[in-house]
């Protein structure tokens, strides 16, 4: 039997998350199964504060036994991405989440599927980004211009013509346009 994530129902979201949680579980394996893609031998942590922290490293993270951050899947809601510490390794990675995925039931959605790349590009509609002292998100030009005019658009719900702040501002229109702003940044 073949099925997505119960996206759409009423417990969507925790039910969605919680399966592809357990998905992802019974697709990584044992880390220390020498076939195994997804191998990690520590953790090592790298916090403020502690002698050798290096900001632009992950806090914390899974290593392999040769120091790379190991191969793993992040996951958005019903959304999985690979990573890995090289193109083949992510590529081999990529192919055991739809692999395990399928064998398990659930559709893997060839859109959604991307290749290796160091800058994977948006996902939800922004793109994260980094350097070594900073971290940024991005978002399209066509959304940027929908953001300008949804400000345009609160101004002229909560200011009159003459300047002068409404004495009542309808709500809902306050949430939609506070929804978005959330949204883009």
């Amino acid at each position: 039997q073949f099925c997505a994530p119960a996206m759409g129902k009423k417990p969507s979201p925790y039910g969605s998350v919680e399966n592809t949680r357990l998905l992802l579980d019974l697709i990584q394996g044992d880390p220390l199964d020498d076939n195994n893609v997804f191998p990690w031998d520590h953790v090592t942590e790298n916090l403020p504060g502690m002698s050798n922290y290096v900001p632009w490293e992950p806090n914390v993270s899974k290593r392999t036994v040769h120091g790379n951050i190991a191969p793993d899947a992040t996951d958005y809601v019903d959304d999985m991405r690979a990573t890995g510490h090289s193109q083949e390794i992510t590529h081999w990675v990529a192919a055991q989440i739809a692999k395990g995925s399928t064998y398990l039931g659930c559709q893997v959605s060839a859109r959604k599927c991307r290749p290796e790349a160091l800058s994977t590009g948006a996902w939800n509609g922004g793109v994260v980004g980094s350097t070594k002292m900073v971290l940024f998100v991005t978002v399209t030009q066509a959304r940027w211009d929908k953001l300008k005019s949804t400000i345009k658009a609160l101004w002229g719900h909560v200011f009159m013509s003459s300047g002068k702040v409404r004495p009542l501002v309808e709500l809902k229109p306050l949430e939609a346009i506070a929804s978005f702003i959330n949204y883009v940044t």
